[in-house]
């Protein structure tokens, strides 16, 4: 199994077809999960059907529903409003189809896969808060570009704060803004910010898009902000941190790994091997400069992701944190 399992032993009874309802297709982040999610249900030999909820979280259950109408034995989400998208939950329930949450958790699931969002943020923001202190004099005054909105992007901001103040003294938070996990949202609120603010000298952002939002915005502006964030998914932000100009560390959540967990996880709920409220956490690392190699290895102008190596990590399971 590629998050780590061993397939040799006894085999597992799996699914004839699983369908996944993502939240943005369009998101840099989802289309390698989905590249990943089908390359592993074709090795599996499981059919999987990709649906795109496009941010709506009713349209995301009705296209649930259609997927257990259509036969599907499991059904993954990845939720777009946790509280709406318990009408999901309670559909698969009564239909006794397995719902596999990913990133965030919805009540009455079967299982989630999702990294540890605040463990994770803490380790980027010590990573940051020593860097800072090690390169640079003086406090730390930075803007939070988070989505509020979801719970595990709040745990984000939350630990990234908590790591950041453990490394380094004099941290303030000038303000937490929703960025809405988009380039053009991002960047205004940025400029809005080196205009209101000129003592900000770090920006710390949710995803890839939110950070390429406020890298426009730094450049445009011409500052000396540094950005750090979440993801590492995007060949331009991977460059970014090789730079190390502006982009001074990024947490890598591996997409394509999560992708192959997802259908891994999919088989072990339907054989009932995966108990119910389960959390299947995926491994992440927070990376600058001189360790990005340790993960993605540049071909050109694109970046690969050394796969194996995320592999070795594996993941842990735990109950879901309600």
């Amino acid at each position: 199994m590629a998050s780590g399992h061993d397939e040799r032993q006894a085999p597992t009874p799996r699914p004839h077809r699983i369908g996944f309802v993502v939240n943005l297709r369009e998101h840099r982040w989802y289309q390698l999960v989905e590249a990943s999610f089908l390359e592993r249900a074709r090795h599996l030999c499981v059919e999987a059907v990709l649906l795109d909820a496009k941010g709506d979280q009713e349209r995301e259950n009705r296209l649930g529903r259609e997927l257990i109408d259509q036969g599907c034995q499991v059904v993954l989400v990845t939720p777009a409003d946790t509280r709406s998208a318990r009408a999901l939950a309670l559909e698969c329930a009564r239909a006794g189809v397995p719902l596999v949450c990913e990133a965030n958790w919805v009540e009455g699931a079967h299982a989630l896969v999702a990294i540890d969002d605040l463990s994770s943020g803490r380790d980027l923001g010590r990573l940051v808060g020593s860097t800072e202190r090690r390169e640079h004099t003086g406090a730390i005054r930075y803007l939070d570009l988070s989505y509020p909105s979801l719970v595990a992007c709040q745990a984000r901001s939350r630990g990234f704060a908590e790591g950041l103040g453990s490394a380094h003294d004099g941290v303030l938070c000038l303000g937490t803004e929703d960025g809405l996990g988009a380039r053009g949202p991002s960047a205004a609120l940025t400029a809005r910010y080196l205009q209101r603010h000129p003592e900000m000298n770090l920006v710390f952002c949710i995803d890839d898009e939110t950070a390429e939002g406020a890298l426009d915005a730094i450049r445009a502006h011409g500052a000396n902000v540094r950005v750090a964030g979440f993801g590492l998914s995007t060949d331009r932000i991977r460059s970014e941190l090789k730079d190390g100009s502006l982009y001074t560390a990024g947490l890598a959540m591996f997409a394509q790994f999560v992708g192959h967990a997802l259908v891994d996880t999919a088989v072990e709920a339907f054989s009932g091997r995966l108990p119910p409220g389960t959390h299947v956490v995926a491994p992440t690392r927070a990376l600058h400069t001189r360790t990005l190699g340790q993960y993605y290895h540049q071909v050109g102008d694109s970046w690969e992701l050394d796969l194996a190596a995320v592999v070795r990590l594996g993941t842990s399971e735990r109950p879901v944190a309600t």
